[in-house]
């Protein structure tokens, strides 16, 4: 009955989703929109906030160097393993083996079966995917686009965006020691209300947005299919990796649950977002495709965590 307290809600929302797509009752404009404004203004509150609250475990820069280097990894195995996937979406696909979802897939799963002193793996896990995303690929991008990278275009870009400013001023505040101070002061109370009415609708709004934009066609199957045997060997490897560098941690059920999940999700979806300067519209819709096929997987690994691990 646990099992389906968890995983009924999920599911609920996802297929509410899909079922508004394939109804129109809500419009891809309309979706774009509430996406934007959690995307872009919600989620980065969740974030900062819990950056700000929370104890970091410790070696976590170890952690976070660690995923850098394997996303790089998984990265450049893309490069070699394009001739055999397919060399029609050679640009996009080294891309794609790169990342986690961890802000819009991962955090939101995992906070339905971990207390809220654990959300802070995922969004720790994140941090390297944030520096490739919003970091690494636009350097990239700029000089595919132009052959050369403005450096401080490049550089307002990145400071501006609103997932490395919630990262950044979370992390700050909480080495400033300021959330104790927040937790010691009459201002507790009201700052805790506000950011659970900013931050309660979130995860619904994801899984429905999640839902809606499934799409799987025909034409891309056996390249996705490739790419999926790529990634999943790779990212078991990277949890095996974790077993063998941080033991201590993966002895800590939510650790483990967190590392499990978070490997296991599709590649970031702001990715396509990023890349869209560069790329054709069929490559965009083999990403879109491909991600949305790939949280199958995250949605089994999911349900398999709630029924046995839990």
């Amino acid at each position: 009955m646990n099992a389906l307290n968890t995983l009924l809600p999920v599911f609920f929302m996802m297929g509410l989703g899909l079922i508004s797509n394939q109804k129109q009752w809500i419009t891809s404009q309309a979706k774009d929109a509430i996406k934007g404004m959690v995307f872009h203004l919600l989620f980065p509150i969740l974030i900062f906030n819990i950056l700000f609250t929370t104890s970091l475990p410790s070696g976590s820069i170890w952690i976070v160097l660690y995923m850098l280097l394997a996303f790089l990894i998984c990265f450049g195995v893309g490069k070699l393993v394009t001739p055999w996937i397919s060399q029609s979406y050679a640009r996009v696909i080294p891309f794609l083996l790169t990342t986690c979802e961890g802000g819009n897939l991962a955090l939101p799963l995992f906070m339905t079966i971990a207390a809220p002193q654990f959300q802070t793996y995922p969004v720790l896990f994140d941090m390297a995917g944030t520096v490739v995303v919003f970091m690494v690929i636009p350097v990239l991008v700029e000089k595919v686009k132009h052959g050369q990278v403005s450096w401080k275009e490049t550089l307002c870009k990145i400071l501006k965006n609103p997932f490395i400013l919630a990262v950044i001023f979370g992390l700050l505040m909480n080495v400033c020691g300021l959330h104790l101070v927040l937790e010691k002061s009459s201002w507790l109370s009201l700052y805790n209300n506000l950011i659970d009415m900013a931050t309660k609708p979130i995860v619904s709004i994801i899984l429905f947005t999640i839902g809606y934009e499934m799409n799987i066609t025909k034409e891309t199957l056996v390249p996705i299919l490739k790419l999926f045997s790529i990634r999943i060997i790779l990212y078991l490897l990277i949890i095996v990796g974790f077993f063998l560098l941080f033991p201590y941690r993966m002895k800590e059920k939510a650790f483990c649950l967190a590392v499990l999940l978070y490997f296991m999700c599709p590649t970031s979806f702001a990715l396509p977002m990023q890349l869209g300067p560069i790329c054709t519209k069929k490559e965009q819709e083999f990403m879109s495709t491909f991600i949305s096929i790939f949280m199958f997987i995250t949605m089994i690994v999911y349900t398999c965590l709630v029924l046995f691990l839990v």
